[in-house]
């Protein structure tokens, strides 16, 4: 039996609460994955390998080289020494298996492969880099950072820069919902976020593009976003988000963090911590992870330097309250940072200019009600508003009206509106729903209309507009190929206030996908507060279970051709069964060759010939 078919099964067997563990501890994304075979692939993918195996500490490095043989950083260190509760920890992260408890552990051939790899590297020499002395006068152009800054900090200074990145991350995953609200963000490559996107958030933010692409990151493993059909989308901890306090917020990141970490790192953490003073975390990673600083990927080096994203450590130096966190006693972590979180304000500075000025934090409240009809510039401690025609046609869309939003506005800024903003609110609400999109039931997926001929003349030679493919049709509409979202989005990103047919807007709601005007404060009713960080992850378990359910009983063409493609990669045997022409059933145990022309070419051992069998004519598949 293959790696691959034995993880699998393996993987089948084990309860939902152990496969959450496992996702969360090796850091999957499982929004993607199809069945219990997409998952084994990723666990035993190199890049995945990798990162695991560079975060097991140095006992649990020792145990599996003792396991594949190779050999380890240490002398002396052999199966005979290892500890068994290291080889429960491999086996839980599927790294070895073993047929039952008492049995010999075996580890994957992918995993003796990467293992050898990383120790390899680790060992071979390297060229020392040239070591430069500067002089007195030279240093003194330097500021220190990172490590050598935290070290000339004390523990207030660290919880104090600690409490602002905790406000920071809070602030910038807000800002990364309400973006995914407004805008169509496509995935780039595996997992990532196009540079034009990160560029732009990162403007917002006042960030660098690194610290972007981190947030979104941190995103996805918190499902306040997910990937699902090539694109970035609103994730099902999403309406949580937006409607938590910034205790219930941090509290689900920090439990996020703590999942990264692990039970088994935890402890090992926690009992090094006990014998010296330093508070250092990075040179805890340096001595009980060895491999972790070999390779970027590292789960462990990751979760290590997302602890700076989340305010648990600063420059890799523990806050006072990173202890509880390991301990996992997030009511004390609370209790001890709260105080340094800013306070929040409900005042807002209106200005002709169109822009709107918090001179101090919001209230998640008060910033909400901004955001359904205002579009953020600059997000901080002082964030910036800007009011245009399209951002209150998006409010209108959300079921504002002009009334509502020069009553707030009022409210907020405590004055009468200057006269620029309250002509931009007369002339939204006169044009609001002037330029519309719709889907269609015809051969273009959706069309454009409006009542002013000559908008769509202008959207029909806009340049920008020339991707989508825009067709006038006889009636004087603008037809495209692109779905009515895709079509919306377009439009709205040209700069054009298109609103998107009441009708496609329900079709999507009811599809259950979190779309543009499926905003989360349009669905917080139906979402529990609370979210448990492992429901997106059960959610996704379970339609695998579904899935696999499904092809052992009802396969469709695809399932069918996907089992038999496994079977001659795995080179293992099928057991199908065909359904005649006189309407009766029959099963055989076959070796696939081959796919061609519709039909499984495969060998049957136990008669002696090859089959040649039509794909449709195939009932039931399963590896045997």
């Amino acid at each position: 039996m293959s790696d691959l078919l034995r993880l699998a099964a393996r993987l089948r067997k084990l309860s939902d609460s152990e496969l959450v563990e496992l996702v969360r501890q090796r850091q999957l994304s499982t929004g993607n994955l199809r069945d219990f075979f997409d998952l084994g692939e990723q666990l035993l993918g190199t890049r995945q390998l990798q990162a695991a195996i560079a975060s097991l500490s140095i006992n649990k490095l020792d145990a599996l080289c003792a396991i594949t043989g190779v050999k380890g950083l240490r002398a002396g260190q052999g199966s005979d020494s290892a500890d068994p509760e290291d080889i429960a920890e491999l086996d839980r992260l599927q790294l070895i298996w073993r047929e039952n408890s008492s049995s010999t552990p075996t580890a994957y051939t992918a995993v003796s492969e990467v293992l050898n790899g990383l120790i390899d590297s680790k060992l071979r020499p390297r060229q020392r880099p040239t070591l430069v002395v500067l002089s007195e006068e030279s240093r003194s152009g330097f500021s220190l950072t990172g490590t050598e800054r935290a070290a000339n900090l004390t523990q207030e200074e660290i919880d104090r820069d600690c409490g602002i990145a905790i406000f920071e991350t809070m602030q910038a995953l807000t800002e990364l919902v309400f973006y995914l609200e407004q805008h169509f963000v496509r995935e780039v490559g595996r997992g990532n976020a196009g540079l034009p996107d990160l560029k732009r958030l990162s403007g917002r933010l006042n960030k660098t593009v690194e610290y972007a692409r981190e947030i979104f990151e941190l995103a996805r493993l918190a499902h306040v976003a997910d990937l699902a059909e090539g694109r970035w989308q609103l994730g099902s901890a999403a309406p949580m988000w937006i409607h938590a306090t910034p205790v219930q917020r941090w509290t689900h990141l920090a439990e996020i963090w703590q999942a990264s970490v692990g039970e088994a790192s935890s402890r090992d953490l926690l009992a090094e911590l006990e014998t010296r003073t330093s508070t250092s975390l990075d040179e805890l990673l340096t001595e009980l992870y060895p491999l972790a600083d070999g390779i970027t990927a590292s789960n462990i080096k990751r979760t290590v330097d997302r602890g700076n994203l989340i305010g648990i450590t600063d420059s890799g130096w523990l806050s006072s309250w990173a202890e509880d966190v390991l301990r996992q006693r997030n009511d004390q972590a609370v209790a001890k940072l709260s105080g340094r979180l800013p306070s929040l304000i409900d005042r807002l500075i209106v200005q002709a200019d169109l822009t709107l000025v918090a001179p101090g934090p919001l209230t998640t409240a008060t910033e909400m009600r901004i955001r359904k009809f205002a579009e953020c510039e600059t997000i901080g401690f002082a964030s910036t508003y800007r009011l245009s025609s399209l951002s209150i046609t998006l409010g209108m869309e959300h079921g504002l009206s002009a009334v509502e939003i020069r009553d707030l506005l009022r409210e907020l800024s405590g004055k009468d509106l200057p006269q620029p903003v309250d002509y931009l609110l007369r002339e939204s609400e006169e044009r609001f729903g002037r330029l519309v999109v719709h889907g269609s039931n015809l051969e273009d997926h959706s069309v454009a209309t409006s009542t002013d001929p000559i908008l769509l003349k202008s959207i029909l030679n806009d340049p920008s507009m020339k991707p989508f493919g825009l067709v006038e049709n006889s009636v004087g509409e603008l037809a495209c190929k692109f779905d009515a979202e895709v079509l919306y989005f377009g439009l709205r990103e040209a700069g054009f206030s298109a609103i998107l047919d009441p009708k496609v807007r329900t079709q999507l709601a009811d599809s259950g996908g979190q779309q543009a005007l499926n905003a989360p404060r349009k669905t917080a009713e139906l979402v529990d507060a609370e979210l448990d960080a492992s429901a997106a992850i059960l959610l996704d378990l379970q339609r695998m279970r579904l899935q696999d359910e499904r092809v052992g009983t009802a396969p469709d063409s695809d399932d069918v051709s996907r089992q038999i493609q496994l079977a001659i990669k795995n080179k293992a045997k099928l057991r199908i069964t065909v359904t005649t022409a006189n309407g009766t059933e029959q099963e055989f145990l076959l070796e696939p060759i081959g796919i061609a022309n519709g039909r499984l070419r495969a060998k049957d051992r136990k008669a002696d010939i090859e089959r040649t069998l039509p794909l449709a004519s195939i009932s039931r598949v399963s590896l045997a």
